[in-house]
Order: C-alpha cells, then structure tokens, then sequence
C-alpha cells in the first residue's frame, strides 16, 4: 500500500480532499445520504438505491480483522478498474 496513513484517514472520515484518479470526494454510510442531501437544499422523494464499492461482498469484508486489509483490499479494487482513454 502506497500510503497507508491516507488509508485510515478515508476511512475514519469518509473524506477523500487528495484527488489523483478520481475526483475530491465524500463518502457516507447510506443512512446519512439522505440527510446529506437535504442539507444541501434537495428535495428526497425517494431514495431507490445507495450502494458502496463493497456491495455483494459483505460477508469476506466483514471477515477481515484488521482496518488496514480492508483498506487495501479497497484499494486494489479501484486499482483493478480499467481507465477511460
């Protein structure tokens, strides 16, 4: 892992301010979507789905004992994607 201190920052925080591949960001649990949004001014008639870069997974994440694997594991998995040319 290139920089592991980064890691548990983004995952203590949910904030992502170091932009390199994608764009600044900021992650929520999905029941903060909502109250997120409003917050902002947005109407929510209806939140139709809300899903994390893990989702289908949960059960090998929530195997995983140590924060930095699951970091990691985040990470190659973002890696793995290909780039738009």
């Amino acid at each position: 892992m290139e920089n592991p201190e980064y890691a548990l920052q983004l995952l203590e925080t949910g904030i992502h301010d170091r932009p390199t591949r994608f764009a600044k960001a900021y992650y929520v649990h999905p029941d903060e979507v909502v109250p997120l949004m409003e917050s902002c001014g947005l109407r929510t008639p209806s939140l139709v789905g809300c899903e994390g870069v893990v989702a289908g997974h949960e059960d090998k994440v929530n195997e995983l004992t140590k924060r930095l694997e699951y970091a990691e594991m985040v990470l190659r998995g973002y890696r793995s994607v290909p780039r738009p040319v």
